[in-house]
């Protein structure tokens, strides 16, 4: 409980799969309770269902794991499961200071730390998480002004707390609960229903705020409109992708946010950016807002493609060309386990894969770069079979 007010990010290890929480609740200063969404429901552990269903668990640290199922593309509730579950929990603290760079009343007056420390940790392109009342989760996507830092996140599902389970279990008939929150004290939440373009209100309030940095970042790459080169190199960033390093992008106005996924194709990077919605203001989402995805190519090429939220209407696509910065991860990772397309081993030991996953690290899988295809890289949930002692990253 204290690491997660603490700025800390989660894993946990679930029925031999390691996820990453997607945001954390504190309950009654008694249990903590993550929600867990980046999963595809399967019908084996290493193929999906026929037809495709989002699988959202919400587990407790007092045990409690409710698994809800959702047709994708849809609002079709498909079903539940409330049970038991042992569970092992995994934190990583933000930084070694156990302190918020910035923490701020609802005012946006501040209790402790810096605004300028903030901001020169974003300009730096750090890793960014709050912790706002009994709610911890990163900030997906940051913006900055002169005068303030704000950020969205978009990984939350609605909640309600069940007195008979003493934790938080899902709504039903559940709604997206997307925040934008700003060091000015303000919180944007706007609510859409699963699967669905309905809004299901758009509300705002005004909260205190830790903001905490991870500064295990640095500058690889920036480059001109171009993609000409201003500092760093681009072979210094293929390289450290190729050796599992998180990727961080920043475009004009320190815009900044983690790539989704990765591409390498000749020689030239390109990212998906996938968390993040149409704003009206940098403090506010917009009423009727959209998803806002981009690719963003050290071409200096950013190509940025808009749909309405829950449902499959496209309303725009415009391309630009920008000034880029590229930061990743100095974080020490190892090659742990190569193989070819038939799952012949290259190098290492698949067992240290395994160990790896059961202890709770963080996954970077590599994908693709067959039949034409660019190799792919992307931060993946961990999946083991027992009974055939293989793994698979979804």
């Amino acid at each position: 409980m204290n690491d997660v007010r603490a700025g800390a990010s989660v894993r946990v290890l679930l029925d031999y799969t390691i996820y990453q929480a997607d945001f954390a609740h504190v309950v009654e200063e008694k249990v903590v309770a993550v929600q867990l969404l980046q999963s595809v429901a399967r019908a084996t552990w290493n193929t999906f269902k026929k037809d495709g269903e989002w699988e959202w668990i919400l587990v407790s640290t007092n045990g409690v794991k409710h698994q809800v199922r959702y047709e994708i593309g849809a609002s079709t509730f498909k079903g539940e499961q409330y049970n038991k579950a042992n569970v092992k929990w995994f934190t990583k603290k933000q930084s070694c200071y156990k302190k918020p760079v910035l923490s701020h009343d609802k005012n946006g007056e501040i209790l402790s730390g810096s605004l300028v420390d903030l901001m020169t940790s974003v300009q730096g392109g750090s890793d960014i998480r709050c912790c706002a009342g009994d709610s911890a989760f990163p900030v997906q996507s940051l913006d900055m002004t002169k005068s303030f830092v704000s950020g969205q996140n978009v990984d939350h599902v609605s909640v309600i707390y069940d007195s008979h389970k003493k934790t938080l279990v899902f709504q039903n008939n559940a709604y997206w609960w997307f925040t934008l929150q700003s060091t000015l004290g303000t919180r944007d939440m706007s609510r859409w229903t699963v699967g669905e373009h309905t809004s299901r209100g758009h509300t705002q309030s005004r909260v205190n705020i830790d903001w905490f940095a991870d500064p295990c970042w640095k500058l690889v790459f920036a480059h001109d409109k171009r993609g000409v080169a201003k500092s760093g190199s681009r072979a210094d960033l293929v390289s450290a992708i190729k050796n599992g390093a998180r990727v961080r992008v920043q475009i004009p106005s320190y815009r900044t946010a983690e790539a989704d996924n990765l591409s390498i194709r000749n020689g030239h990077v390109t990212a998906q950016l996938l968390k993040r919605l149409t704003e009206k203001n940098l403090t506010r989402i917009a009423d009727d807002t959209s998803w806002f995805w981009q690719m963003i190519s050290t071409t200096g090429k950013v190509t940025s493609t808009l749909y309405k939220v829950g449902e499959h209407k496209h309303v725009s696509t415009t391309s630009s060309y920008e000034e880029i910065r590229w930061f990743i991860d100095t974080k020490p990772w190892a090659l742990v386990y190569s193989h070819d397309a038939r799952g012949q081993p290259i190098e290492g030991n698949e067992k240290d894969v395994v160990r790896a996953v059961q202890s709770g690290h963080r996954r970077t899988g590599r994908g693709g770069g067959g039949g034409g295809s660019p190799p792919s890289f992307l931060g993946s949930r961990a999946i083991f079979d027992e009974q055939s002692g293989n793994f698979g990253l979804q």
